[in-house]
């Protein structure tokens, strides 16, 4: 049923209510008459109609479902929202993790910096050490090798010193000195050369002034022959390399 339809027609054709005079009166009371009666009239009959469309709809029970009906706008809203705070909860934990990533990172940065300087600094304590590392351990070579040149001299000196044995073994001994003399002084010649090559010089020679930086007095002779204060015989060699003083030389000074 048309609701418009109804409401026009059945004002049109209700009954002027009660106490509501007849035409024939003056042009303006009529239209103020009219108007209410026609506001009246489409009340009444929309209250008919409304008391109608009830009835109507108790006697035919609640419509059924359409399989295909329009979307719950309802549970579309309730899922957006969800959808919305999962996408919020994903972006906070994003966020937070992006924050632990570069507190990490910074972190790593920090470790990695200590460590580059603390390798610079090795770096550099291992530039000083490694020439004094080398240079101690060629100290300790050569003060190995000048002592065996001293037990060279040593029993060179020793051997000399011994007497001749008389006739008739003197002449198969001094054949066997004589060898071992050039054996002993072949040694000695070799290792002087090694220490030639390696720079390494004799402190000490007669005739040369005594001083007490490089030199120990272990006798004072007196001597016409040589200057006062002067080194008239060595007792031990001393060497040194360069600046450095490798064994102190142990000489005889004639007196002042």
């Amino acid at each position: 049923m048309n609701l418009n339809a109804e409401i026009f027609s059945g004002a049109a054709e209700s009954p002027k209510p009660d106490g509501v005079p007849s035409d024939g009166g003056a042009p303006e009371v009529d239209e103020a008459l009219d108007a209410a009666y026609w506001r009246a009239g489409i009340v009444n009959d929309f209250r008919v109609w409304l008391d109608e469309f009830c009835a109507e709809a108790d006697a035919s029970g609640p419509p059924a479902k359409d399989e295909e009906s329009a979307p719950d706008l309802f549970a579309l809203f309730g899922e957006l929202a969800a959808l919305r705070q999962e996408t919020r909860g994903l972006a906070r934990a994003a966020h937070q993790n992006g924050m632990q990533i570069e507190t990490l990172a910074a972190a790593l940065r920090s470790e990695t910096t200590a460590q580059t300087a603390a390798l610079s600094h090795a770096a550099s304590d291992l530039k000083i050490q490694v020439p004094t590392a080398r240079r101690e351990a060629q100290t300790a070579v050569l003060t190995e090798i000048l002592n065996v040149l001293d037990g060279v001299d040593n029993t060179l000196r020793a051997f000399l010193a011994r007497p001749v044995p008389s006739w008739p073994w003197r002449a198969p001994a001094m054949k066997e000195r004589e060898e071992a003399v050039r054996s002993m002084r072949m040694i000695a010649d070799k290792i002087n050369d090694a220490l030639r090559r390696l720079n390494v010089a004799p402190l000490a020679e007669p005739g040369q002034e005594f001083n007490p930086r490089f030199m120990r007095a272990v006798a004072v002779t007196e001597r016409g022959d040589a200057s006062p204060g002067t080194v008239t015989e060595i007792v031990r060699q001393g060497y040194r390399k360069d600046d450095q003083i490798l064994q102190i030389a142990e000489v005889e000074v004639n007196k002042q």
